[in-house]
């Protein structure tokens, strides 16, 4: 949290990508604070599926930064709000009720019906489709850089490269 405020703060030529990057980290952060809450009744929560649909924004902004970070010309469309869809679709799914006719949660001591195991399933598996194909882009985007840099200069390694070759690395391997 400490990087993602003085990520914000600073001001620098690259200040679409660390904004972009900041989020990540915030976002991050509230997907890791998931792992701290170990009680059942957090399990099947509103605010445990509102922290799952927040999830749905993480790739979206990593993979903005590495665009961000490798061409310095890149800018926020309008368009580049459909990649909110999924967060947003999963808070629908996700708001008190029975979304999906799965079956009951059986939980009769809340005053609200959670989500039950096979609609966490169903977000999960969403969730690591959604996660694959924004991998696949940033390896796009990496190549694309990589393809460009060459070409401008033959006998130089670019650091940029490097570190972002190992971040999606360790992402890949994390995930």
């Amino acid at each position: 949290m400490i990087l993602a405020i003085f990520l914000l703060a600073v001001r620098t030529e690259r200040r679409l990508a660390n904004a972009l990057f900041a989020i990540f980290l915030i976002l991050l952060a509230i997907d890791v604070s998931g792992w701290l809450i170990e009680s059942p009744e957090f399990l099947y929560s509103w605010p445990n599926a509102l922290r799952t649909a927040v999830t749905f924004l993480q790739m979206p902004f990593f993979t903005g930064f590495i665009a961000a970070t490798c061409f310095a010309g890149t800018r926020l469309r309008l368009w580049h709000g459909a990649h909110a869809l999924p967060f947003f679709g999963a808070l629908a799914f996700t708001l008190p009720g029975d979304q999906l006719p799965f079956g009951k949660n059986g939980n009769v001591e809340y005053p609200l019906h959670y989500l039950t195991q096979d609609e966490y399933t169903l977000l999960f598996t969403a969730l690591d489709i959604q996660y694959y194909l924004y991998i696949a882009a940033a390896i796009a985007i990496l190549w694309q850089f990589r393809s460009v840099f060459r070409r401008h200069y033959a006998n130089i390694r670019s650091k940029i490269f490097a570190w972002l070759a190992w971040l999606v690395a360790i992402s890949l391997i994390a995930n």
